[in-house]
C-alpha cells in the first residue's frame, strides 16, 4: 500500500523548496536549514530518496530507527518519511514557554562561549585536597593528589 504523496504546498510549509523541476526520478529539494533531498534516478527503486544533512553526509533510515544510527539502514522509501524525519530534527521551539531567566542564562552562556570557549559552560567545582587542604578543580585535584607533598 502506497503512502499518500506529499504536495508541493505541504513541502513548502515544511521548509522545503524544489531546486530541480520534475517529478519522480528527477526531483531535488533543499530545506531552509541546509538539508538536501534528491531522488536516486532509478524509476523502479524501492528506496529512492537520498537525504543529506547540512554537512553533505548521507543520512539513512537507521537515523529514525531504534538505535538512531544514521549510517545504518537504506535510503528513504518515500518523500514523506524523509521530510517527517527532518521535521523532528529541526523542530522550532516556542520561546513563549521558556522563562525569561532561562533565556537570559542561555544567552549569556552562548555569548561567553563565543568570547572564550575554554571557560564557557559549567563552573568548576572546587574541592580541597584531602592531604594539604589546597582548593582544586576536579581534574586538577586528580593530578595533584598522587604528588601532594603532605601525602
Amino acid at each position: 500500500m502506497r503512502d499518500n504523496p506529499v504536495s508541493q504546498k505541504e513541502l513548502a510549509g515544511r521548509g522545503w523548496i524544489c531546486t530541480r523541476r520534475g517529478l519522480g526520478k528527477h526531483a531535488r529539494y533543499a530545506h531552509r536549514d541546509g538539508w538536501m533531498l534528491e531522488h536516486c534516478g532509478h524509476a523502479t527503486a524501492l528506496t529512492p530518496w537520498i537525504l543529506r544533512d547540512r554537512d553533505g553526509r548521507m543520512i539513512l533510515t537507521g537515523a529514525a530507527g531504534e538505535h538512531k544510527n544514521p549510517e545504518f539502514g537504506t535510503a528513504w522509501p518515500t518523500l514523506r518519511a524523509a521530510t517527517d524525519y527532518v521535521a523532528t530534527i529541526t523542530m522550532k521551539i516556542d520561546l513563549s514557554k521558556i522563562s525569561d531567566a532561562d533565556l537570559a542564562r542561555e544567552w549569556t552562556r552562548r555569548l561567553n562561549l563565543k568570547r572564550d570557549p575554554k571557560n564557557a559552560g559549567r563552573k568548576k567545582t572546587i574541592k580541597p585536597c584531602p592531604y594539604c587542604g589546597e582548593p582544586f578543580g576536579a581534574r586538577d585535584l586528580r593530578l595533584h593528589v598522587p604528588h601532594c607533598p603532605k601525602r
